[in-house]
């Protein structure tokens, strides 16, 4: 009940007003596991273009954070190259697509 609150009253209000001061598509602070596991998380994300988006996550626990640097290129209307790099010559790339029936 308290995350829900905090989510809703606090923390709504403070991702739309930096979403428009840095001129953002996506700011996202998610407390919704800070209860539980103690974690909470940052998302910074912009479309670059009309089919290249650049998004920066970061997670918060008690004991460290840590972070990742994502992109989604859309290749076609139904496919997308994805890509994520999370430090340490850590790094994943993927082909995604959707098939209408």
């Amino acid at each position: 009940m308290i995350n829900a609150f905090l989510q809703r009253d606090l923390i709504n209000p403070l991702e739309s007003d930096f979403q428009s001061a840095l001129a953002l598509d996506r700011i996202e602070i998610d407390t919704s596991q800070f209860g539980l596991e103690r974690e909470f998380s940052l998302y910074l994300g912009k479309n670059i273009t009309n089919k290249f988006y650049i998004e920066y996550a970061s997670f918060f626990t008690e004991d460290e954070s840590t972070g990742e640097i994502s992109f989604q290129y859309k290749l076609t209307e139904q496919t997308v190259l994805k890509g994520s790099y999370f430090g340490d010559q850590e790094y994943q790339f993927s082909i995604e697509t959707g098939i209408d029936f």
